[in-house]
Protein backbone atom coordinates (compact mmCIF):
# COMPACT_ATOMS: atom_id res chain seq x y z
CA UNK A 1 0.00 0.00 0.00
CA UNK A 2 1.43 3.07 -0.87
CA UNK A 3 -0.05 6.09 1.81
CA UNK A 4 1.25 9.56 2.26
CA UNK A 5 2.93 8.29 5.26
CA UNK A 6 5.76 6.26 3.13
CA UNK A 7 6.11 9.11 0.64
CA UNK A 8 7.17 11.24 3.87
CA UNK A 9 9.79 8.54 4.97
CA UNK A 10 11.57 8.38 1.99
CA UNK A 11 11.64 12.29 1.91
CA UNK A 12 13.29 11.97 5.24
CA UNK A 13 15.60 9.81 4.00
CA UNK A 14 16.48 11.78 0.15
CA UNK A 15 16.69 14.75 2.62
CA UNK A 16 19.38 13.08 4.97
CA UNK A 17 21.24 11.87 1.94
CA UNK A 18 21.43 15.21 0.44
CA UNK A 19 22.71 16.93 3.76
CA UNK A 20 25.59 14.04 3.64
CA UNK A 21 26.50 14.49 -0.09
CA UNK A 22 26.25 18.30 -0.02
CA UNK A 23 27.51 19.09 3.60
CA UNK A 24 30.51 16.36 2.99
CA UNK A 25 31.27 18.63 -0.08
CA UNK A 26 31.11 22.02 1.31
CA UNK A 27 33.46 20.73 4.21
CA UNK A 28 35.76 19.60 1.45
CA UNK A 29 35.69 22.67 -0.48
CA UNK A 30 36.18 24.66 2.92
CA UNK A 31 38.94 22.39 4.52
CA UNK A 32 40.48 21.99 0.48
CA UNK A 33 39.98 24.81 -1.71
CA UNK A 34 40.34 24.62 -5.58
CA UNK A 35 43.66 27.05 -5.60
CA UNK A 36 45.88 24.67 -3.66
CA UNK A 37 44.37 21.29 -4.78
CA UNK A 38 47.34 21.19 -7.89
CA UNK A 39 50.06 21.16 -4.94
CA UNK A 40 48.58 18.73 -3.12
CA UNK A 41 48.36 16.56 -5.76
CA UNK A 42 52.00 17.33 -6.76
CA UNK A 43 53.19 16.32 -3.07
CA UNK A 44 51.08 13.50 -3.15
CA UNK A 45 52.06 11.98 -6.32
CA UNK A 46 55.90 12.92 -5.18
CA UNK A 47 55.56 10.56 -1.74
CA UNK A 48 53.54 7.61 -2.84
CA UNK A 49 53.04 5.35 -5.58
CA UNK A 50 49.78 5.92 -7.59
CA UNK A 51 50.08 3.39 -10.65
CA UNK A 52 46.92 1.29 -11.42
CA UNK A 53 48.27 -1.78 -9.28
CA UNK A 54 49.28 0.35 -6.18
CA UNK A 55 45.80 1.41 -6.21
CA UNK A 56 43.79 -1.79 -6.81
CA UNK A 57 46.05 -3.32 -4.06
CA UNK A 58 45.02 -0.86 -1.13
CA UNK A 59 40.95 -1.13 -2.67
CA UNK A 60 40.93 -4.94 -2.42
CA UNK A 61 42.92 -5.20 1.09
CA UNK A 62 40.52 -2.47 2.11
CA UNK A 63 37.34 -4.18 0.74
CA UNK A 64 38.44 -7.68 2.07
CA UNK A 65 38.69 -5.99 5.46
CA UNK A 66 35.14 -4.88 4.78
CA UNK A 67 33.49 -7.95 4.44
CA UNK A 68 35.83 -9.92 7.16
CA UNK A 69 34.63 -6.66 9.57
CA UNK A 70 31.20 -7.99 8.66
CA UNK A 71 31.93 -11.78 9.30
CA UNK A 72 33.25 -11.00 12.64
CA UNK A 73 29.94 -8.49 13.53
CA UNK A 74 27.66 -10.86 12.14
CA UNK A 75 29.37 -13.91 14.51
CA UNK A 76 29.19 -11.34 17.15
CA UNK A 77 25.58 -10.62 16.68
CA UNK A 78 24.73 -14.28 17.05
CA UNK A 79 26.31 -15.21 20.25
CA UNK A 80 26.57 -12.24 22.09
CA UNK A 81 23.72 -11.00 23.96
CA UNK A 82 24.97 -8.00 26.11
CA UNK A 83 24.97 -4.29 25.01
CA UNK A 84 28.74 -2.95 25.76
CA UNK A 85 30.49 -4.83 22.96
CA UNK A 86 27.85 -3.10 20.51
CA UNK A 87 28.35 0.00 22.67
CA UNK A 88 31.90 0.20 21.70
CA UNK A 89 31.30 -1.02 18.58
CA UNK A 90 29.13 2.09 17.40
CA UNK A 91 31.79 4.65 19.67
CA UNK A 92 34.73 3.61 17.20
CA UNK A 93 32.24 3.97 14.25
CA UNK A 94 30.88 7.12 15.61
CA UNK A 95 33.87 8.54 16.99
CA UNK A 96 36.75 8.13 14.37
CA UNK A 97 35.38 9.96 11.92
CA UNK A 98 33.92 12.61 13.97
CA UNK A 99 37.79 12.74 15.37
CA UNK A 100 38.71 13.46 11.72
CA UNK A 101 36.48 15.72 10.64
CA UNK A 102 37.14 18.12 13.82
CA UNK A 103 41.06 17.98 13.41
CA UNK A 104 40.77 18.78 9.49
CA UNK A 105 38.31 21.87 10.26
CA UNK A 106 40.68 23.20 13.60
CA UNK A 107 43.60 22.86 11.05
CA UNK A 108 42.10 25.57 8.66
CA UNK A 109 42.54 27.96 11.16
CA UNK A 110 46.11 29.69 11.11
CA UNK A 111 47.54 29.53 15.05
CA UNK A 112 46.43 26.01 15.71
CA UNK A 113 48.80 23.63 15.94
CA UNK A 114 48.26 19.63 15.15
CA UNK A 115 48.04 19.14 19.03
CA UNK A 116 45.83 21.17 19.43
CA UNK A 117 43.36 20.36 16.88
CA UNK A 118 44.16 16.59 17.79
CA UNK A 119 42.50 17.54 21.26
CA UNK A 120 39.50 19.16 19.44
CA UNK A 121 38.93 15.83 17.71
CA UNK A 122 39.04 14.16 20.81
CA UNK A 123 36.65 16.40 22.39
CA UNK A 124 34.26 16.55 19.09
CA UNK A 125 33.95 12.70 18.81
CA UNK A 126 33.77 11.99 22.78
CA UNK A 127 30.66 14.87 22.74
CA UNK A 128 28.69 12.97 20.15
CA UNK A 129 29.49 9.45 21.56
CA UNK A 130 28.41 10.69 24.57
CA UNK A 131 25.47 12.33 23.68
CA UNK A 132 24.08 9.57 21.12
CA UNK A 133 24.30 7.66 24.20
CA UNK A 134 22.33 9.70 26.80
CA UNK A 135 19.91 10.89 23.84
CA UNK A 136 19.07 7.54 21.84
CA UNK A 137 16.84 9.63 18.87
CA UNK A 138 20.15 11.31 18.18
CA UNK A 139 21.33 8.05 15.97
CA UNK A 140 20.36 9.73 12.37
CA UNK A 141 22.62 12.72 13.33
CA UNK A 142 25.46 10.76 14.60
CA UNK A 143 25.29 8.36 11.62
CA UNK A 144 25.25 11.63 9.29
CA UNK A 145 28.20 13.02 10.92
CA UNK A 146 30.12 9.60 10.57
CA UNK A 147 29.19 9.51 7.06
CA UNK A 148 30.54 12.63 6.32
CA UNK A 149 33.57 11.95 8.08
CA UNK A 150 34.03 8.52 5.98
CA UNK A 151 33.39 10.13 2.52
CA UNK A 152 35.53 13.24 2.89
CA UNK A 153 38.76 11.45 4.50
CA UNK A 154 38.56 8.55 2.19
CA UNK A 155 37.53 10.90 -0.76
CA UNK A 156 40.80 13.02 0.14
CA UNK A 157 42.63 10.14 -1.59
CA UNK A 158 41.70 11.07 -5.20
CA UNK A 159 39.11 10.23 -8.01
CA UNK A 160 40.98 6.73 -9.37
CA UNK A 161 41.13 5.18 -5.51
CA UNK A 162 37.33 5.76 -4.93
CA UNK A 163 36.49 4.95 -7.79
CA UNK A 164 38.05 1.39 -7.43
CA UNK A 165 36.58 1.41 -3.97
CA UNK A 166 33.18 1.89 -5.93
CA UNK A 167 33.70 -0.81 -8.11
CA UNK A 168 34.68 -3.51 -5.51
CA UNK A 169 32.08 -2.71 -2.72
CA UNK A 170 29.46 -2.43 -5.24
CA UNK A 171 30.13 -5.76 -6.34
CA UNK A 172 30.42 -6.96 -2.53
CA UNK A 173 27.14 -5.50 -1.32
CA UNK A 174 25.17 -7.21 -4.50
CA UNK A 175 26.54 -10.47 -3.48
CA UNK A 176 25.80 -9.81 0.49
CA UNK A 177 22.34 -8.84 -0.12
CA UNK A 178 21.34 -11.14 -3.41
CA UNK A 179 23.57 -14.66 -2.78
CA UNK A 180 25.20 -14.42 0.77
CA UNK A 181 22.27 -12.60 2.63
CA UNK A 182 24.39 -11.72 5.29
CA UNK A 183 23.77 -7.98 5.36
CA UNK A 184 19.99 -8.35 6.01
CA UNK A 185 21.11 -10.32 8.92
CA UNK A 186 23.46 -7.57 10.13
CA UNK A 187 20.82 -5.12 9.54
CA UNK A 188 18.27 -6.47 11.70
CA UNK A 189 20.10 -6.20 14.91
CA UNK A 190 21.27 -2.97 14.02
CA UNK A 191 17.84 -1.70 14.02
CA UNK A 192 16.75 -3.55 17.12
CA UNK A 193 19.67 -1.73 19.04
CA UNK A 194 19.55 1.61 17.48
CA UNK A 195 22.98 1.70 16.26
CA UNK A 196 24.10 4.57 14.79
CA UNK A 197 25.43 2.25 11.65
CA UNK A 198 22.04 3.37 9.45
CA UNK A 199 19.68 6.01 9.08
CA UNK A 200 15.94 5.59 9.74
CA UNK A 201 12.57 7.22 9.28
CA UNK A 202 9.55 5.61 10.81
CA UNK A 203 6.10 6.59 11.77
CA UNK A 204 2.07 5.46 12.62
CA UNK A 205 -0.91 7.14 10.84
CA UNK A 206 -4.20 6.08 11.58
CA UNK A 207 -6.16 5.19 8.07
CA UNK A 208 -9.98 4.88 8.04
CA UNK A 209 -11.32 1.90 7.14
CA UNK A 210 -13.76 3.52 4.09
CA UNK A 211 -10.81 4.50 2.27
CA UNK A 212 -9.09 1.02 2.14
CA UNK A 213 -10.16 -1.75 0.01
CA UNK A 214 -11.19 -5.17 0.79
CA UNK A 215 -7.95 -6.61 0.12
CA UNK A 216 -5.85 -4.05 1.86
CA UNK A 217 -8.74 -4.68 4.86
CA UNK A 218 -7.96 -8.26 5.51
CA UNK A 219 -4.22 -8.24 5.22
CA UNK A 220 -4.41 -5.60 7.58
CA UNK A 221 -6.49 -7.80 9.71
CA UNK A 222 -4.83 -10.63 10.10
CA UNK A 223 -1.43 -8.41 11.09
CA UNK A 224 -3.74 -6.90 13.80
CA UNK A 225 -4.45 -10.57 15.17
CA UNK A 226 -0.32 -11.08 15.36
CA UNK A 227 0.21 -7.76 17.12
CA UNK A 228 -0.34 -6.93 20.60
CA UNK A 229 -1.83 -3.11 20.67
CA UNK A 230 -1.55 -1.51 24.63
CA UNK A 231 -2.15 2.25 23.79
CA UNK A 232 -5.55 2.89 24.66
CA UNK A 233 -6.22 5.39 21.80
CA UNK A 234 -5.17 3.37 19.31
CA UNK A 235 -7.28 0.07 20.47
CA UNK A 236 -10.31 2.97 20.52
CA UNK A 237 -9.28 3.89 16.90
CA UNK A 238 -9.83 0.34 15.59
CA UNK A 239 -12.33 -0.40 17.33
CA UNK A 240 -13.93 2.71 15.60
CA UNK A 241 -13.08 0.96 11.98
CA UNK A 242 -9.66 2.61 11.65
CA UNK A 243 -6.59 0.69 10.37
CA UNK A 244 -2.99 1.64 11.62
CA UNK A 245 -0.56 2.28 8.77
CA UNK A 246 2.98 1.91 10.07
CA UNK A 247 6.11 3.14 7.90
CA UNK A 248 9.75 2.55 8.22
CA UNK A 249 12.83 3.75 5.84
CA UNK A 250 16.14 2.54 6.70
CA UNK A 251 19.90 3.24 4.72
CA UNK A 252 22.71 2.45 5.97
CA UNK A 253 26.16 4.11 6.62
CA UNK A 254 28.10 3.30 3.70
CA UNK A 255 25.15 3.79 1.36
CA UNK A 256 25.51 7.81 2.49
CA UNK A 257 29.11 7.64 2.79
CA UNK A 258 30.94 5.58 -0.49
CA UNK A 259 28.80 8.01 -3.05
CA UNK A 260 30.44 11.13 -1.15
CA UNK A 261 33.35 9.32 -0.87
CA UNK A 262 33.26 9.31 -5.04
CA UNK A 263 32.17 12.96 -5.37
CA UNK A 264 34.87 14.05 -3.03
CA UNK A 265 37.19 11.82 -4.91
CA UNK A 266 36.42 13.88 -8.16
CA UNK A 267 36.84 17.18 -6.55
CA UNK A 268 40.17 16.65 -4.92
CA UNK A 269 40.74 15.26 -8.54
CA UNK A 270 39.62 17.83 -10.67
CA UNK A 271 39.27 20.79 -8.64
CA UNK A 272 35.51 21.47 -9.89
CA UNK A 273 32.91 22.21 -7.83
CA UNK A 274 30.78 21.74 -10.75
CA UNK A 275 32.01 17.81 -11.16
CA UNK A 276 31.26 17.04 -8.25
CA UNK A 277 27.81 18.55 -8.06
CA UNK A 278 26.80 16.89 -10.95
CA UNK A 279 28.22 13.76 -9.79
CA UNK A 280 26.25 14.69 -6.34
CA UNK A 281 23.12 15.39 -8.59
CA UNK A 282 23.69 11.45 -10.06
CA UNK A 283 24.25 9.83 -6.46
CA UNK A 284 20.93 11.33 -5.76
CA UNK A 285 18.97 9.62 -9.10
CA UNK A 286 20.52 6.69 -8.29
CA UNK A 287 18.45 6.27 -4.78
CA UNK A 288 15.77 7.29 -6.09
CA UNK A 289 16.18 4.17 -8.78
CA UNK A 290 16.57 2.50 -5.76
CA UNK A 291 13.82 3.64 -3.89
CA UNK A 292 11.45 2.98 -6.90
CA UNK A 293 13.00 -0.93 -6.88
CA UNK A 294 12.20 -1.25 -3.33
CA UNK A 295 8.19 -0.25 -3.89
CA UNK A 296 8.40 -2.43 -7.01
CA UNK A 297 9.89 -5.50 -5.95
CA UNK A 298 8.97 -5.34 -2.09
CA UNK A 299 12.33 -7.25 -1.38
CA UNK A 300 15.71 -5.82 0.40
CA UNK A 301 17.87 -4.49 -2.25
CA UNK A 302 21.48 -3.67 -2.53
CA UNK A 303 21.57 0.42 -2.33
CA UNK A 304 25.16 0.59 -3.45
CA UNK A 305 24.94 -1.00 -6.60
CA UNK A 306 22.18 1.81 -8.13
CA UNK A 307 23.82 4.60 -6.41
CA UNK A 308 27.01 3.64 -8.20
CA UNK A 309 25.35 3.17 -11.51
CA UNK A 310 23.65 6.62 -11.84
CA UNK A 311 26.76 8.23 -10.53
CA UNK A 312 28.70 6.49 -13.57
CA UNK A 313 26.17 8.59 -15.77
CA UNK A 314 27.26 11.61 -13.57
CA UNK A 315 30.68 11.14 -14.42
CA UNK A 316 30.33 10.26 -17.95
CA UNK A 317 28.47 14.19 -17.83
CA UNK A 318 30.73 15.81 -16.23
CA UNK A 319 33.80 14.81 -16.94
CA UNK A 320 32.76 15.13 -20.56
CA UNK A 321 31.34 18.20 -20.37
CA UNK A 322 34.23 19.65 -18.35
CA UNK A 323 36.82 18.67 -21.99
CA UNK A 324 38.46 16.12 -19.36
CA UNK A 325 37.49 13.23 -20.95
CA UNK A 326 36.60 12.20 -24.75
CA UNK A 327 33.12 10.93 -25.73
CA UNK A 328 34.49 7.62 -26.58
CA UNK A 329 35.72 7.29 -22.89
CA UNK A 330 32.15 8.72 -21.70
CA UNK A 331 30.55 6.38 -23.56
CA UNK A 332 32.46 3.46 -21.18
CA UNK A 333 31.20 5.29 -18.22
CA UNK A 334 27.68 4.71 -19.64
CA UNK A 335 27.96 1.18 -20.60
CA UNK A 336 28.99 0.54 -16.75
CA UNK A 337 25.57 2.34 -15.95
CA UNK A 338 23.74 0.37 -18.67
CA UNK A 339 25.52 -3.19 -17.27
CA UNK A 340 24.81 -2.53 -13.98
CA UNK A 341 21.07 -1.77 -13.58
CA UNK A 342 20.17 -4.61 -16.31
CA UNK A 343 22.46 -7.00 -13.77
CA UNK A 344 20.47 -5.68 -11.13
CA UNK A 345 16.89 -5.82 -12.58
CA UNK A 346 17.39 -9.28 -13.99
CA UNK A 347 18.12 -10.63 -10.07
CA UNK A 348 15.45 -8.89 -9.03
CA UNK A 349 12.96 -10.57 -12.36
CA UNK A 350 14.32 -13.60 -11.54
CA UNK A 351 13.85 -14.15 -7.69
CA UNK A 352 10.32 -12.58 -8.40
CA UNK A 353 10.31 -15.29 -11.03
CA UNK A 354 11.40 -17.86 -8.24
CA UNK A 355 9.53 -16.65 -5.67
CA UNK A 356 5.80 -17.27 -7.90
CA UNK A 357 6.97 -20.43 -8.70
CA UNK A 358 7.62 -21.50 -5.19
CA UNK A 359 3.68 -19.95 -4.08
CA UNK A 360 2.25 -21.99 -6.81
CA UNK A 361 3.76 -25.29 -6.07
CA UNK A 362 2.96 -24.30 -2.24
CA UNK A 363 -0.41 -23.95 -3.54
CA UNK A 364 -0.48 -27.22 -5.43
Amino acid sequence: MERRIEKRQLANILALFLIVQFGGLLFAFYTVPPSIIPQLLASSAASAPQNGEYLLFLAIIVVLGVAAAALVLITIMRTYKGNLLFKLLEAYAVGLPTFFLAFYFAGNFQYVTIWEGAIAGVIAAAALVLAKNRWPKLRNFATVIASIGIGVVIGFNGFSLAYLFMVLIAAYDYIAVFITKHMQAMARPMVERNLAFLIGSSDMEMTPGSLLSSKEKKELDKQLRKTKVSDPQIKKMIKSGAYPSVSQVMLGGGDLALPLMLTVGAYISFASIFISTIIAIGSFFGLLATMWLLGKYKVPLPAIPPLFAFMNLGIAIALFAGGIITAYTALLFVIMFALIISIILMTLKRNQAKEKSLVADSGK
